[in-house]
Parts: C-alpha cells; structure tokens; sequence
C-alpha cells in the first residue's frame, strides 16, 4: 500500500503498474502518448494540446494519462479511481470522478467543439476519442 502513495515519479522509477487493461500501461518504458491533439509526456509530467502546455494536478494527470494510454476504449471507473486514488472501488465511486473529469474537460478546452472528447459511458467507465 505504501508504493501506491508514492509519488508519481518514484512509481516510474519502481515500475510499479497497478492496473492492466488488456495491455502494459503505466510505467517504465512509455514514451509519449498521442491522441488528436493532445501529447502526453509522462517523464517530465508535461501535457501540451494543440501546441499550448496545459498545467494539470497529479491527480489530473494520473488520470488522463489513463484515459489516453487507452484511448477509444472505455476506461472503467473502478481502474481510473485505483489509478489515481489508489484504493479499490466498485461503480459507486463514479462520484469521485465526477469533479477531476469535469475539471479536464475544462483545461482541455473540451466545452467548445474540439476532435477530442471526454466522453462519460453510462454505469461503466469514461473514455477520452477522437472525433
């Protein structure tokens, strides 16, 4: 549990990945990520969208690092609040994400048509697309 609230840079250095979604995400050996206009860079902990760098919490950045490492698939709630919490939940904890997805969605610019979206899946989970 202590490595779970480590830092987010001592997590890279450890390795440590809390979740798998089908594929390897989180942690050493990711580069970059890129959907539409958004880049992602989880070394330096940086997010740029459309050229302009965006600042982001650790907690944002946890969880759209999540939601673009598995862009176009649904994320569900229960990976994103152990992703960015580090606690285990059931559907009930979609509350919790309400205000951090909200609060994206605003950073990104993603309230005025943008080919990038948030979108939240009913009972299951968010996904972050392309348009």
């Amino acid at each position: 549990m202590q490595q779970l609230n480590a830092p987010l840079d001592r997590r890279f250095r450890t390795g440590h990945r809390p979740i798998a979604l089908g594929r390897e995400i989180w942690g050493l050996g990711h580069g970059p990520v890129q959907v539409a206009d958004l880049s992602i860079n989880p070394e330096w902990h940086e997010v740029t969208r459309a050229g302009r760098r965006i600042q982001l919490t650790r907690l944002e950045f946890r969880l759209l690092y999540l939601l673009a490492a598995n862009a176009d698939c649904v994320v569900p709630y229960q990976a994103l609040v152990q992703q960015a919490w580090g606690f285990e939940a059931d559907n009930s904890a979609a509350g919790l994400l309400k205000s951090p997805i909200c609060r994206l969605r605003a950073k990104l610019g993603l309230r005025r048509p943008s080919p990038l979206t948030i979108e939240s899946v009913a009972r299951t989970g968010y996904r972050l697309g392309a348009a």
